[in-house]
């Protein structure tokens, strides 16, 4: 039997984003800097929206990825 807790703790571990990095002030759109005065730059990656895909086209994606 899986106990509820054990999947669920990583969750209960997890915090906001901006706790681990601190951000004080922004100097543009993709920069900015911490208490500590260290730079950050912000990255996007887009992906594929999975929830939206009809079970073929997730498979023929999930084929070309594998190889």
């Amino acid at each position: 039997m899986i106990r509820l807790s054990r999947p669920l703790e990583g969750h209960r571990k997890s915090d906001a984003f901006c706790a681990l990095i601190h951000p004080s002030g922004f100097i543009d759109e993709r920069t900015f800097l911490t208490k500590s005065v260290d730079p950050g730059l912000v990255l996007s990656v887009d992906g594929v929206d999975t929830e939206r895909l009809d079970p073929d086209r997730l498979d023929r994606i999930a084929e070309t990825v594998a190889t």
